[in-house]
């Protein structure tokens, strides 16, 4: 049994034997759903996991199925346990050979590209090939985007701080000459190892991409003037301008030990103490990362009106 099989319960039909009446019994009655036509999974136990792990589950399955294809982009990320934006179930599947079949016929869920690969560029991992972690950085960025970029590079340097910016950077810009190229490389130059919540990132990004004040600092630990107490922010904006973002986790009264009554009076006293010792406040929470009906983010909108209105602001 491979990671992946034991890890979101996969069963590989094509291995089965066919004195195993049960588990082929349950593939023909519906007990088990078919991800591809070699991969199912026990339909109560799947429907039991995070949406997150579902499709970390049918990336999997595709690349169990693949003979001659590596799991990329997004889906590469979901196996390497990466943050990404949304929830899109599309599988990307980088062929090995020069060109891709046609979309006609592709499976449900999956997209093959058509793109170099060097050896180097993936791995081997129980049964299925994903791009490395720099590849997989690289391909998001310029498959989807800045945003998504550092959301993926962040993740990929805070999990796997045994992996070597240095070894990021060469596997990342490995491809030789490729388009999007400065675009990956400017990912990579605004990354951090400090970020833990993709959150944090996809804010981050939005207000770089938008222009938003003049330095944005990360995981910034603020002390007071007596020096009795220091806290710690996501994001600081050009000294004065403290951006929290909220995540539902931190309110759910489990993860973190507390009530949400002593989580919201906890930030509560540590924000008016900061608050007195001169710096502003902004919190924001997903609705404001996502773009509203003139396709203005919430985040960037209020940030800048903020800025614009305390313009001449210093803290001593």
């Amino acid at each position: 049994m491979s990671k992946w099989t034991k890890r979101y319960g996969l069963v590989e039909i094509r291995k089965l034997p066919l004195s195993d009446v049960e588990q082929l019994t349950k593939i023909r009655n519906g007990t088990y759903l078919k991800l591809t036509d070699e991969v199912a999974v026990d339909r109560v136990a799947f429907g039991k996991l995070k949406r997150w792990d579902q499709l970390a589950a049918r990336a999997a399955a595709a690349g169990l199925t693949a003979d001659k294809a590596v799991v990329s982009g997004v889906a590469a990320a979901r196996l390497w346990g990466l943050g990404v934006r949304g929830y899109d179930p599309t599988v990307d599947l980088t062929t090995m050979k020069a060109k891709a079949q046609s979309p006609k016929h592709w499976p449900p869920n999956v997209r093959y590209r058509s793109t170099h690969l060097n050896p180097g560029d993936f791995i081997e991992d129980n049964g299925l090939r994903l791009t490395t972690l720099g590849r997989t950085v690289a391909d998001i960025t310029r498959w989807h985007g800045f945003v998504d970029g550092v959301i993926a590079i962040d993740s990929a340097r805070h999990r796997y701080q045994n992996v070597s910016f240095a070894v990021l950077r060469e596997s990342a810009l490995g491809l030789g000459p490729f388009h999007g190229r400065a675009l990956v490389r400017r990912v990579l130059d605004l990354s951090r190892p400090d970020i833990d919540s993709p959150l944090e990132s996809w804010a981050r990004a939005l207000l770089i991409e938008a222009g938003v004040g003049v330095e944005i600092l990360t995981q910034v630990e603020i002390r007071g003037t007596d020096g009795s107490r220091y806290y710690r922010v996501d994001l600081l904006i050009d000294g004065w301008l403290i951006i929290e973002i909220d995540g539902a986790v931190k309110y759910d009264g489990e993860t973190f030990g507390e009530t949400t009554a002593e989580v919201l009076r906890a930030e509560r006293e540590r924000e008016k103490y900061l608050q007195n010792e001169g710096y502003v406040f902004l919190r924001v929470g997903m609705a404001d990362l996502l773009p509203d009906s003139n396709g203005e983010f919430g985040v960037v909108v209020k940030a800048r009106a903020l800025l614009d209105h305390h313009a001449a602001r210093v803290i001593a």
